[in-house]
């Protein structure tokens, strides 16, 4: 992979939806997920002060998708409704950034 390719993903489950985001660290990537999780689900959703991120290595594919099953990493020469299963290195609670007042 190149080097502006991320080397990991990170992904926050919730409900029947989820929040991800990559980074060229495990930490970036983890930071930028409860961020996009706060902006997307707060309307929804009130949150704790940590929320517990899901963090998984990318750097050999070119994107993912995630189903019930769990976490594929996908390649050009991988079908797109296929994918390599991907293992969670770690699930690390985060920090929950502001949430928007009502």
């Amino acid at each position: 992979m190149s080097d502006t390719n991320p080397s990991f993903l990170a992904i926050i489950f919730i409900g029947c939806g989820s929040s991800w985001a990559y980074g060229s660290s495990a930490d970036e990537a983890a930071t930028s997920a409860a961020s996009i999780l706060v902006r997307d689900w707060s309307s929804l959703y009130t949150f704790k002060d940590e929320v517990p991120v899901n963090i998984f290595d990318v750097e050999d594919y070119d994107g993912f998708h995630a189903t019930l099953q769990g976490v594929f990493g996908t390649k050009d020469d991988i079908p797109d409704d296929e994918g390599v299963a991907l293992e969670c290195l770690e699930t690390r609670l985060v920090p929950t950034p502001p949430q928007p007042r009502r």
